[in-house]
């Protein structure tokens, strides 16, 4: 099995926004999946764009379809130094597990996949969130007799979980910045 059968779900708001036509020779959603499923740093270029299309579009037909994408509000357009680079106009949704199922361990630890990364923080906010809610109904809900769950439980997981969430949030801003100094020093 090839990784054909992986897709990353397109936000319902997003996909009403493409186009298609039959008649040309690249999609709208061709260009957004290639940027969603590729493990390539971001933002990207037109020419890695082209690169990750099949069947060898034309470099006219690809920036039509970016600069079409564009104006739809799906991608962001960047100017750096003399090149045009572009990036999704939003997060995507991971629903196999994505980036993050893929994600080399070595390269999360020493920090340098940050798009996995960024899933993992997600998901951490967003499970914490879940434990809150359960703790809370479980607190206030009283249970027959001789089942004795308590909410401290998943309170006490859920506010752990935001703490790492928080820590790793922290830490990664802080890489950042330093990064950026770099690059303008």
């Amino acid at each position: 099995m090839g990784a054909d059968w992986i897709h990353m779900a397109i936000p319902n708001e997003i996909e009403d926004k493409l186009d298609s036509d039959p008649s040309w020779a690249v999609q709208h959603e061709e260009i957004v999946r290639a940027i969603e499923e590729s493990k390539q740093g971001k933002p990207w270029s037109r020419y890695m764009v082209q690169q990750h299309l099949d069947g060898d579009p034309a470099k006219k037909t690809v920036q039509d379809r970016l600069d079409e994408l564009v104006e739809l509000e799906v991608l962001d357009k960047y100017e750096y130094t003399n090149q045009t680079l572009y990036d999704l106009a939003y997060d995507p949704i991971v629903t196999d597990g994505g980036r993050l199922r893929d994600a080399n361990m070595l390269e999360l630890a020493t920090l340098r996949d940050r798009n996995s990364l960024e899933d993992l923080l997600t998901g951490l906010f967003v499970t914490s969130g879940l434990f809150l809610g359960a703790g809370l109904l479980t607190e206030n809900t009283e249970l027959p007799d001789g089942i004795g769950l308590t909410g401290n439980f998943y309170l006490d997981t859920a506010f752990s979980l935001y703490a790492v969430a928080l820590a790793l949030a922290f830490i990664l801003t802080l890489v950042q910045r330093y990064e950026d100094n770099l690059r303008s020093a």
